[in-house]
């Protein structure tokens, strides 16, 4: 899936709160600084019922923080990953993650064979603010310096503050193991969290593999000179999600999240 840049939206958060119809939430300290990231029962347990309260970007929520959020699992083949928020410091293991795709896997997800990202792209991949461009890394938690496995990201649209465009990219020595579906569940449930109502793909046609998965999460769109457009509906209720073999995976990762995300919160509040 690859992604269009798009850096600062201005008013995004106004257009979110005039869409929903919706005054600030006042919440103070970690919790501010913290609600973003969290899944939808933590979201009520701190009195953000609706898809209006959580779409609001709270005053305090800065990158370092989040910085924090680290959530492990473990992939199929048994493999331990830890997921947290990327941050500027990734951004040597990203120019590595680049090198460690394919050729054939590069030109998939960039367009493009080149294996190295200028330090422009870097900067934009890696200092994110994680509101209007949302971007999670999966570390191998097998190795002492945690290089990267995969990075997820999404990036508000301007014109549509509600819809993202979505991209994920894993290197070839861990795809088909499971890690996409736990990156693209990890961008589901940050996305609702935020408000967001749809997750728009942009997939080359000879990405046949990408398009049968995303077409099995329920998945439509249109097609234009080689180019899919696919839009993933953002679901509160996971039992609206296609109950396909995929959408099954796809509905148990979010599922598992959602309590990794809630025993995260409850330790952090109780250390």
């Amino acid at each position: 899936m690859n992604t269009t840049r798009i850096k600062n939206i201005p008013g995004a958060k106004q257009s979110l709160v005039e869409r929903y119809n919706c005054g600030p939430v006042k919440l103070s300290g970690d919790r501010q600084k913290f609600i973003h990231l969290v899944d939808r029962g933590i979201a009520d347990n701190l009195g953000l019922r609706g898809p209006a309260e959580r779409a609001i970007q709270l005053e305090e929520s800065v990158m370092t923080p989040q910085a924090t959020v680290k959530i492990p699992r473990r992939l199929p083949d048994g493999t331990h990953v830890l997921l947290r928020p990327v941050m500027p410091e990734d951004r040597e293991r990203i120019q590595n993650g680049m090198a460690a795709l394919s050729p054939r896997s590069r030109y998939l997800r960039f367009f493009t064979s080149a294996s190295r990202l200028s330090d422009e792209q870097l900067r934009y991949f890696s200092e994110v603010d994680q509101c209007n461009h949302v971007a999670w890394i999966a570390l191998d938690s097998s190795v002492r310096t945690y290089p990267g496995l995969g990075v997820a990201r999404f990036i508000r649209i301007k014109e549509e503050p509600t819809v993202a465009e979505v991209a994920l990219t894993v290197i070839d020595a861990y795809q088909r193991k499971g890690l996409g579906t736990i990156l693209l569940a990890l961008l589901y449930l940050v996305a609702e969290t935020q408000g967001f109502l749809t997750l728009r793909a942009a997939v080359i046609g000879e990405n046949t593999i990408m398009l049968k998965w995303l077409h099995n999460l329920g998945a439509a769109g249109s097609c234009e000179r080689g180019e899919y457009r696919l839009n993933l509906t953002v679901h509160r209720d996971l039992t609206c999600l296609p109950q396909t073999p995929s959408g099954e995976k796809f509905k148990h990762a979010i599922e598992a999240l959602q309590t990794a995300f809630h025993e995260h919160h409850t330790y952090e509040k109780h250390s």
